[in-house]
C-alpha cells in the first residue's frame, strides 16, 4: 500500500501517475500539515483513489483546547460531506493521548459514517511519535477503534525505527 501525502491538485496528479494507492490530503506540509480547505476536499473527492484528509486546526503542538476540538469535529463533518474515505486526527502530547477528545471525535466520525452509509476510516496521526509511552498510546488507539496509526516509530526517518515498528506490530496483535 503506497499512501502519498499531497497538498494540492498537482500533488494529486503526480501521486496518481506515480502509482499511489491512497492519498493523504493536507496543506502547509512545511508546518507539518494543516487542514485542507473545502475546495481541495471537493477536488480530492473526485480522485479515483481513497483520500484521507488531515484535521489539524493550527500549527504547533497537538494539545487542543475546546475551540480547537470543535474545529476538528467540524472538519470531520466536512470530510464526510465531501465523500472522502477517511480522516487523519490526533490529540495529546508527550504524557499521552487525549483520550476524551479522541473518543468524542471517533464517536462523531462513526455517526457521520452511519449517516452516509459508509464508514469514515480513521487514522491516528503522528502525535503518536511524540508519546513517551507509545505502547500505552497503541492500546488507546486500538480501544477507541482507530483503523491505523501514522508513525515513523518515533524515529526521524521511518527506516531507523524498524525494531520499534516490529514491537508495535506485535503489541497490536493484528
Amino acid at each position: 500500500m503506497l499512501e502519498v501525502c499531497v497538498e494540492d491538485g498537482a500533488g494529486m496528479a503526480a501521486a496518481l501517475a506515480g502509482g499511489a494507492d491512497r492519498l493523504e490530503l493536507c496543506v502547509a506540509l512545511d508546518l507539518g500539515g494543516l487542514t485542507p480547505p473545502s475546495s481541495l476536499l471537493d477536488l480530492a473527492a473526485r480522485q479515483p483513489l481513497p483520500v484521507h484528509a488531515l484535521s489539524r486546526p493550527r500549527p504547533g503542538d497537538f494539545a487542543y483546547n475546546a475551540r480547537d476540538c470543535a474545529l476538528v469535529q467540524a472538519d470531520l463533518a466536512d470530510f464526510a460531506k465531501a465523500g472522502l474515505a477517511g480522516a487523519v486526527i490526533g490529540c495529546g502530547g508527550r504524557q499521552g493521548l487525549d483520550r476524551g477528545a479522541l473518543a468524542e471525535w471517533v464517536d462523531h466520525a462513526r455517526a457521520l459514517g452511519e449517516a452516509r452509509g459508509r464508514p469514515l476510516s480513521l487514522t491516528l496521526h503522528r502525535v503518536f511519535d511524540l508519546l513517551d509511552d507509545p505502547f500505552a498510546g497503541l492500546e488507546i488507539a486500538v480501544e477507541l477503534g482507530f483503523d491505523r496509526i501514522l508513525t515513523s516509530a518515533g524515529a526521524v526517518r521511518a527506516g531507523d525505527g524498524v525494531a520499534r515498528f516490529a514491537a508495535l506490530v506485535k503489541a497490536a496483535s493484528g
